[in-house]
């Protein structure tokens, strides 16, 4: 499934002596801004338009993806682009120019700038925008994150907690800072973007091995009735639509999930993709507590070589359920269900390990 958030970046505007942590983060967001499957706004101006363009075209280029699909550059009609290539939108010159990029856009991320940039986030503040500027860049960006900050009681961006928001304020010196700031962003710009509109997502994630496919199917049946409520979206890879990207998506839906089930096998374990995409991210989200993790045993593995041996198992993590009698099966299935249910209802309450044998 296609990520429907566009997001319009804006900033410093020079053609020249644009500050260095500026590029840095410019690059960066539009480098996530691509892999997360978001759409990029921009003014088509120099400076930060054009970096953040040019970042974000090089990764949709390596997925295959036109451009024209995915950017749109809202231009003066009596201007040049700067960045040659998406969907250029053509505005009239006055005071209203300013304006009609976020007509195009779900949020606004704001990058350095030197006073236009600014009266950006005023507008998406009348418009109620989920508005992210990166406070460490400087400029205007700085001015409206430390205002943000203070008035967040009154005015906070929606579905997003003020200490994660604050996050967003430090500095960039190097690629990897600029890197692991965008990487924090995106999660928040979608979640945002998902509770303005009303979505609010209860969204379970399943984490597996598509050699244990016989487990997932029992899993997904036994969670139906959840699903079937609306208390939640079930998602697994296999619901990823046909010509979509599916490290994208998957990387989207692991960022901004609720709830994770880990279906763990030596299968599981073995997997490359979830020992270094899929886990890290999960286990980082459970300890921040964004995402409850939940796992069960499906075949005996060496658990002590992980980092799940300290987290908790829905079952008795001693049996697993290729050992167990079929009637004890389907009681740590219904447990799997329980224990999503309790936490739909309860939020990140402890869960009471259950033990089968």
């Amino acid at each position: 499934m296609k990520n429907d958030a566009w997001v319009l970046v804006a900033g410093t505007g020079l053609r020249s002596g644009v500050p260095h942590d500026v590029c840095l983060a410019a690059e960066a967001v539009g480098a996530a801004l691509a892999r997360f499957g978001c759409g990029l706004v921009t003014g088509g101006w120099p400076g930060v338009d054009y970096i953040v363009s040019e970042a974000f075209a090089s990764v949709e280029r390596q997925k295959g993806i036109r451009l024209e699909h995915r950017l749109v550059q809202v231009v003066r009609s009596d201007r040049t682009i700067e960045f040659p290539g998406g969907r250029v939108v053509n505005a009239s010159p006055g005071p209203l120019e300013w304006l009609e990029p976020q007509s195009y856009c779900d949020a606004i991320v704001l990058i350095g700038g030197i006073g236009g940039t600014y009266g950006t986030f005023l507008s998406a503040l009348h418009k109620g925008l989920p508005r992210f500027p990166l406070g460490g860049t400087g400029g205007d960006a700085a001015t409206a994150f430390r205002n943000m900050c203070e008035l967040w009681d009154v005015i906070p961006n929606p579905g997003i907690p003020k200490w994660r928001f604050e996050a967003l304020g430090r500095t960039v010196a190097t690629r990897k800072e600029a890197a692991d700031l965008a990487d924090d962003l995106l999660p928040l710009v979608i979640e945002s973007i998902d509770n303005r509109k009303g979505r609010t997502p209860q969204s379970v994630f399943i984490s597996y091995s598509r050699r244990d496919a016989s487990w997932l199917g029992r899993i997904r049946a036994i969670l139906q009735p959840v699903e079937q409520t609306g208390q939640a979206h079930i998602w697994t890879d296999l619901d990823i639509e046909a010509g979509s990207q599916w490290d994208a998506e998957l990387r989207r839906k692991l960022s901004v999930c609720d709830i994770a089930i880990l279906l763990v096998s030596p299968n599981f374990l073995q997997s490359d993709y979830v020992k270094n995409v899929e886990l890290p991210v999960l286990l980082e989200r459970a300890r921040t507590e964004r995402t409850r993790l939940l796992w069960i045993l499906l075949a005996r593995s060496p658990l002590d070589q992980t980092e799940l041996s300290g987290t908790q198992a829905v079952c008795d993590p001693r049996v697993p359920l290729e050992d167990m009698k079929e009637s004890d099966v389907q009681i740590a299935l219904v447990a799997i269900r329980q224990a999503v249910e309790r936490h739909l209802a309860e939020g990140f309450e402890t869960i009471e390990v259950k033990h089968i044998g």
